[in-house]
């Protein structure tokens, strides 16, 4: 995730060099797609397994069952956007974000006479998928500025369970575009309070105009 970030961030920098898009190149390519990424920070602190449970029976001698959740990871939030721009400063599109944990779990039963501890593969995926408006409210020769809001669905599955649907909720309270013709790169801060709470604070993405 952090090699990911670090790529977008150059990209973002070399499109820096360049002239945002004029109003009326704006206007000739009111269609907008862009695919990024996001931070999990506070998502992945909270829900990384840690440690698990073992049960030894004494009645038999011994038994032990119980499992161990170990090396934890996860892909940060990948999204992509479509925004059509009805003018210079308001847009209205869809945002779909993606996110998947990953994890071991260490499954144990064992007694005097057999041991079936094995390994299993978990994994976790979180889609969000959020209608979206945005106001640009400043324009100049190199760079944009703008805002958005966000409401929808949340959908939390682990392996093939769905396991939880509620809304979601997501805010960008300051975006810079920059970019010249068709191609722009972007740097957002914002916040995703429904569900993620602190997650989603910073976002990078490149896109394409038409």
């Amino acid at each position: 995730m952090k090699r990911c970030i670090i790529l977008i961030a150059v990209s973002f920098i070399l499109c820096g060099m360049v002239h945002a898009e004029s109003k009326d190149s704006r206007k000739e390519n009111p269609h907008e797609i862009r695919i990024g990424i996001t931070d999990d920070f506070i998502l992945r602190s909270l829900e990384a397994p840690v440690g698990g449970f073992y049960h030894p029976d004494a009645n038999d001698g011994y038994y032990i069952s119980g499992y161990h959740e170990h090396s934890y990871g996860s892909t940060g939030h990948l999204f992509a956007e479509y925004q059509y721009r009805f003018n210079h400063w308001l847009g209205v599109g869809g945002v779909a974000d993606v996110r998947g944990g990953f994890w071991k779990e260490t499954v144990y039963s064992e007694c005097p006479i057999e041991n079936n501890t094995y390994i299993r593969n978990m994994y976790s995926v979180r889609v969000s998928l959020l209608p979206t408006v945005r106001f640009t409210y400043f324009n100049s020769e190199f760079v944009s500025l703008y805002a958005s809001i966000g409401a929808g669905v949340h959908l939390h599955s682990i392996k093939t369970n769905l396991v939880e649907i509620f809304p979601a909720v997501d805010i960008c309270y300051f975006g810079l575009d920059i970019g010249k013709g068709h191609w722009f790169c972007d740097l957002e801060l914002g916040v995703s309070p429904i569900p993620y709470l602190l997650d989603r604070m910073l976002r990078l993405g490149v896109g394409y105009r038409f």
